[in-house]
């Protein structure tokens, strides 16, 4: 999976590069974009219903997110996720929501489906041997609702929309520790809609609403939202109140709306390949992206705002944070990229925590490989020694530093308040510095320290170059912005006796004696 996604992210980014580089060797460029027409090409269809959660339709803004599929119940089902759903107890990992159901009245015999990339839609046609059912469904790109556009015909008039809870686990934790379960899901419904309530043991809990509305005998409208809150338990009014601001609302207001969020977004990133093929795989990532973050909510986990069980239902620093974020940047969506910056500004005080339970300091700053949202690691989740990198901080610092430098704005280096970038990267390189050693060659060395997803090596090259990196930032923020700080010295000193990259007849090396 990791393969993929670095894959994918190295793929988007050469074409964004690319791309600039042939449009400035052109004379002309026509803007003049007929955008409807130009998406459509790139919209995701399929032919027969897909029929499982790795096939199905998605959508999301952020925060919700949904996954369209037939379920092997025969059932059309969209299964439901909210970012901040999550356990409030050890590493404070992802929680299962549920789903809802379309149960027809009839078998299905056959289906399409079709994801309109620039309305950020998904339309269906269901038919059974009873009559058809016909879907528009999309996630808000504002509000939190998922809304759904209902024709039924023939005896599917008498179709129904059910939810169907999940069982609040944490699959990561539950096999490894006596944690007591939390409670039953509890629902009430009616033909008009329903709540269901998950208290959690560790506080709060999460609720969905949902209300149908009847336009005509075959026309109907669905609502469904998802709220949380800890460590009250307002979640379930927050989720009628949500539903009762949304259903105020016309449904050709709320379709404008959404749709001129998402008109808005696709512009900013305009390209055009020769290749047909692999021109839909970067519009449908940057759809994907601007479903998994808003500048103003949750960082990108392994998951997104999207849930299926899994044992990495958090944030990972060895690789993952780090390449989501990558297509930001030379997208034309810095905004999108604000959710990790904040994240990072918000959450400095815990980087330093960790700095003295994982190294024993009082200057540094860093991350184990896995965190909550927070950026802490949570009681019994730190992964063995040999994940304990300084790098993948660092690593993610790097973003940071992107971000800066295609923003240019001057404040994320100079203003110490409002960002944090500046103080974080001293004490990741102070972590560094902990645990550097001089060698009998009178140079710096790296203990035996994870090149992620490949080995425990002394002097990685992984380390190595985000080390250099790190002092080298250091001391050009230092001279641009006429800081005194007293550790330059110690900075440069780093930089002129750090060992060099090992190095064999075939070049870089993972680390010492390890190619």
């Amino acid at each position: 999976m990791k393969n993929k996604i670095v894959a994918i992210t190295i793929l988007v980014t050469l074409f964004l590069s690319g791309c600039v580089n042939s449009l400035e060797n052109k004379k002309t460029i026509n803007d003049n974009i007929n955008w409807s027409e130009f998406l459509s090409r790139h919209d995701l269809v399929w032919e027969q219903l897909p029929a499982k959660w790795t096939e199905g339709a998605f959508l999301g803004n952020g925060l919700l997110g949904s996954v369209i599929f037939q379920n092997a119940d025969n059932q059309i089902c969209w299964e439901m996720g909210r970012s901040d759903v999550t356990t409030h107890r050890r590493d404070n990992s992802r929680l299962p929501i549920g789903r809802l159901l379309l149960e027809t009245k009839g078998e299905i015999i056959s289906g399409e489906m079709r994801l309109d990339l620039w309305n950020a839609e998904v339309t269906a046609t269901v038919k059974t041997n009873k009559g058809t059912v016909k879907l528009k469904s999309y996630i808000h790109s504002d509000d939190i609702v998922l809304l759904i556009e209902a024709e039924c015909t023939g005896e599917e008039k008498n179709a129904r929309f059910t939810w169907q809870a999940d069982v609040a686990v944490d699959y990561r934790n539950e096999t490894r520790f006596d944690d007591p379960p939390n409670p039953p899901a509890k629902i009430k419904s009616d033909k008009n809609g329903g709540t269901c309530i998950q208290t959690r043991v560790a506080g709060g809990g999460y609720a969905t609403a949902w209300r149908e509305v009847q336009k005509s005998d075959e026309e109907r409208i669905i609502y469904l939202t998802i709220a949380d809150s800890y460590p009250g338990n307002s979640a379930a009014d927050d989720a009628k109140f949500s539903l009762n601001e949304v259903a105020s609302k016309s449904l050709p207001q709320l379709n404008q709306q959404h749709r001129n969020w998402w008109h808005n977004f696709y512009p900013k990133s305009f390209i055009s390949i020769p290749d047909t093929q692999a021109e839909s795989f970067y519009w449908i990532q940057m759809y994907k992206l601007a479903c998994a973050t808003r500048s103003d909510r949750m960082v990108i986990d392994l998951l997104g705002p999207w849930y299926k069980k899994t044992n990495w239902p958090r944030v990972w620093w060895n690789l993952n944070i780090e390449i989501a974020y990558f297509p930001v940047y030379t997208s034309n969506h810095l905004e999108l990229g604000e959710s990790f910056t904040k994240m990072m500004d918000k959450n400095r005080k815990n980087f330093q925590r960790n700095a003295k339970e994982l190294y024993g300091i009082d200057n540094g700053a860093t991350v184990p490989h896995t965190t909550c949202y927070e950026g802490l690691r949570g009681d019994g989740s730190c992964a063995p020694d040999k994940y304990i990198n300084p790098g993948d901080f660092t690593w993610a610092l790097y973003n940071y530093w992107l971000h800066y430098r295609y923003s240019m704005d001057q404040s994320i280096i100079s203003d110490q308040k409002l960002h944090a970038f500046f103080p974080l990267l001293k004490g990741s390189v102070n972590t560094y510095i902990s645990i550097l050693s001089e060698g009998d060659d009178k140079r710096w060395h790296l203990p035996v320290l994870m090149s992620p997803e490949y080995a425990e090596v002394a002097d990685n090259n992984y380390n190595l170059s985000l080390l250099r990196w790190g002092c080298q930032t250091l001391l050009d923020i230092c001279k641009s912005n006429n800081i005194s700080d007293p550790l330059l010295p110690k900075w440069q000193e780093i930089l002129d006796n750090l060992v060099e990259y090992p190095t064999d007849e075939t070049g870089y090396m993972i680390g010492k004696d390890t190619p």
